[in-house]
């Protein structure tokens, strides 16, 4: 088609040096071939009617759904539970980039971040990439990372040093640390550091934690966290102008004695 219609630009530049003959058949030419496009629009409109209308089915059965297992469907939002494995596929990123997913504010994804998959231990930079393609393709992009404990100790005198020890250190090293139950021994481990005053900042944003809790505190993650949780669903919900994903950090097999376990 683009060549088509650069051609008849070309033949409108050309007006002045073409006969009428040429010309005439410069323009019946032309109109030949917009007649055979004319099939292939056609075609393309039909399967967009067809798209539409399966769109449209699924949408009334969810409703359905919804209505019977849960009463009055007050909201058109469709969300979805993802693990950050299933990430790896390509068929996700073809979604995610679809020009017709641009400005579609009735869709909220919520990616499982417990960064563990079947032969391994997911990289902290790996989360941040995730991120950066899902807000390049315009998607809004919200985490919930810590918990409410978690983030009250990152908030007492010292706690800018935790969440820096939290945040830098290496995902292995954080599953690690959150299977340790020994308080004491953990909070050794939580504020080994080379730097002194960070060190004496990292224990001080954790000393009113008694040991016995110092556990639930550090594995503290918002992904397990409902009223954190809640708080970041409620910003996501309020978005209407794009599609919405929320990373929820979670520990794999939270509550369990294999939880943050590498072989889990």
């Amino acid at each position: 088609l683009d060549a088509q219609v650069g051609e008849m630009v070309a033949a409108g530049q050309a007006l002045g040096e073409l006969d009428p003959v040429d010309l005439n058949d410069r323009i019946e030419g032309q109109r030949a071939a917009v007649r055979r496009l004319e099939p292939l629009v056609a075609a393309a409109d039909s399967r967009v009617a067809e798209t539409n209308e399966r769109n449209e089915y699924a949408k009334a059965q969810a409703a359905r759904y919804a209505a019977e297992h849960f009463g009055e469907v007050s909201s058109d939002r469709f969300i979805s539970l993802i693990g950050d494995a299933e990430l790896d596929e390509g068929n996700v990123w073809e979604t995610v980039a679809a020009e017709s997913i641009t400005g579609l504010g009735t869709v909220i994804w919520i990616i499982d971040l417990n960064r563990q998959s079947l032969d391994r231990v997911i990289p902290g930079v790996r989360a941040a990439q995730l991120k950066a393609l899902f807000a390049a393709a315009g998607w809004s992009v919200f985490e919930a990372k810590y918990g409410s404990r978690l983030s009250a100790a990152m908030a007492n005198p010292g706690g800018e040093s935790l969440r820096r020890r939290i945040d830098e250190m290496s995902n292995p090293e954080y599953q690690a640390l959150i299977r340790i139950k020994d308080g004491a021994d953990l909070r050794r481990r939580l504020a080994d550091v080379p730097d002194l005053a960070e060190r004496e900042n990292i224990l001080r944003s954790v000393a009113e934690v008694p040991d016995e809790e110092l556990n639930r505190v550090v594995s503290n993650l918002a992904g397990h966290d409902l009223p954190r949780l809640l708080e970041v669903l409620g910003e996501a919900d309020a978005v209407e102008h794009a599609p919405v994903v929320v990373f929820a950090y979670t520990i794999k097999g939270f509550g369990l004695p294999l939880a943050g376990d590498p072989l889990n």
